[in-house]
């Protein structure tokens, strides 16, 4: 029974671990995403149509990186 438990209590940190991970990927994306928004309309008066047409090339640049990393 102990043997069962510490295996159990070893998935359980492994998983945690991989979910804090996962959480600190996804607010890195987010983080540079809205950067890269507020560079690209720096001083810019930006319609709807064009933040559409930034979210598509930056999430092409995201693609790309991945896929380099």
């Amino acid at each position: 029974m102990k043997i069962i438990s510490t295996i159990v209590a070893i998935f359980v940190l492994f998983f945690s671990f991989l979910s804090i991970s996962a959480f600190n990927s996804k607010r890195e994306a987010e983080d540079w995403y809205k950067n890269s928004v507020l560079e690209k309309t720096k001083n810019k008066v930006v319609k709807i149509n064009d933040l559409d047409e930034i979210r598509v090339n930056l999430f092409q640049l995201a693609k790309e990186y991945q896929h380099n990393k």
